[in-house]
């Protein structure tokens, strides 16, 4: 994004400067929200996984 700036120059007054951090915020905002769910999915499905593992191996203990 700075190279964008550099090669325009320095944002002139009412060009939005602030807007497109704004912008950028929300972006990384809701990068943030979409990873947060994804580790929440994972970290279920790992605690699935884990108490499936447990099970398995008191099967295989009876076994």
């Amino acid at each position: 994004m700075a190279s964008l700036y550099c090669s325009q120059g320095p944002p002139q007054p009412g060009q939005g400067f602030k807007f497109s951090i704004n912008d950028s915020c929300d972006r990384i905002k809701e990068e943030f929200n979409f990873l947060q769910a994804q580790y929440h999915s994972l970290k279920l499905e790992c605690e699935k996984l884990a108490s499936e593992k447990i099970e398995i191996q008191r099967h295989y203990v009876m076994y």
